[in-house]
């Protein structure tokens, strides 16, 4: 086959045409990834945790608090001075604070946060909202005086310590691996308890979730009603004796 002169210049006119259209091709497709990517990163910026804590007056000028967030990335705490800034997570905030309201506006690698703890003998959050976006969380440890707390999104839950006035703002996810459930009010009524154990006592026996903890502060109205009702005692017993879970009040 002789290459001509001809020929080669057919060939160098159509490697011209095509190469660009390859080229446009993979602009194109940088450009539909660089698109998604920034899709995503706003779609992080727009998630958000808003806390408001508050320190109760007392006798003392200021009471310890702790305040701790774990997990893998980075969040930023706009708000209240004792907190704001960009930190790398694990962070734990750990200090004696005057009485008074602090503000927490928090965005950043809300979805990497597996554990949200928090302890004070004179303070509490009053507003929580945007937990449906810590979608890693496992373990939660809170006291609450006021707001709901909706933890149907949050269904890698593993740990549950939560202290709490108002049990009709608790929502529970329907399928969890919750394993220590403690839950410290001052007012349950018997359909709450009963919900609240049948919502741990079915995700516990479908998953074969062993060596757990049931607690809930109950009053001896509650007691007597489990005593009354087999079919409510027997799903504390199967806690206790299938899977070995520890529970605050024995059934009779």
């Amino acid at each position: 086959m002789k290459i001509t002169l001809l020929s080669i210049c057919v060939l160098t006119l159509l490697f011209q045409c095509t190469t660009p259209d390859l080229t446009l091709q993979e602009l194109h497709d940088q450009k539909l990834r660089a698109a998604a990517a920034d899709e995503a990163s706003q779609k992080i910026s727009r998630q958000h945790l808003a806390i408001e804590m508050i320190i109760y007056e007392g006798f003392e000028e200021t009471y310890e608090a702790r305040l701790s967030f774990e997990g893998q990335g980075s969040i930023t705490i706009q708000g209240s001075e004792n907190f704001a800034g960009t930190y790398q997570m694990p962070v734990n905030f750990q200090d004696n604070y005057k009485p008074g309201t602090y503000i927490l506006n928090i965005d950043g690698r809300l979805n990497q946060i597996t554990a949200l703890k928090s302890f004070s003998y004179q303070g509490a959050f009053k507003t929580f909202t945007g937990i449906e976006h810590l979608k890693a969380l496992r373990e939660i440890e809170l006291e609450l005086h006021g707001p709901v707390l909706d933890l149907s999104r949050n269904s890698k839950l593993e740990n549950f310590s939560v202290g709490i006035h108002d049990v009709s703002n608790l929502i529970l996810p329907e399928r969890h691996s919750i394993q220590f459930f403690f839950l410290r009010t001052n007012a349950i009524t018997i359909e709450q308890y009963v919900a609240i154990l049948d919502n741990i006592h079915g995700n516990a026996m479908r998953k074969s979730i062993m060596n757990g903890g049931f607690d809930i502060t109950i009053s001896e109205e509650i007691e007597q009603y489990i005593n009354a009702n087999p079919e409510v005692a027997n799903k504390l017993k199967e806690l206790r004796d299938v899977l070995g879970w520890e529970l605050s009040f024995q059934p009779a």
